[in-house]
């Protein structure tokens, strides 16, 4: 997990996939692990929880294929504009 105008990691991301109750952080370097049943697609959610801690980014969600990505995944948020 990466910021899309800085390219540093951002920690304390909520991973989830859409469906499932269990959900994952971000750790130090910007990394997840999931763990979910075996499918072809998966519809990831990022969220950021901690507020402005490590700065803000917006919130959002994409489909994955495993097929295209294998088993890494590179994820940019954008900074959500200040209010």
């Amino acid at each position: 997990m990466k910021s899309r105008a800085t390219t540093r990691t951002i920690p304390e991301i909520r991973v989830g996939i859409a469906g499932m109750r269990s959900f994952e952080l971000t750790d130090s370097q910007g990394c997840f692990y999931l763990y979910a049943p075996k499918e072809e697609r998966y519809e990831l959610a990022f969220e950021d929880i901690d507020g402005e801690e490590n700065g803000s980014f917006a919130g959002t969600s994409l489909f994955v294929d495993l097929a295209n990505i294998g088993t890494e995944l590179t994820v940019e948020l954008a900074e959500q504009d200040a209010e």
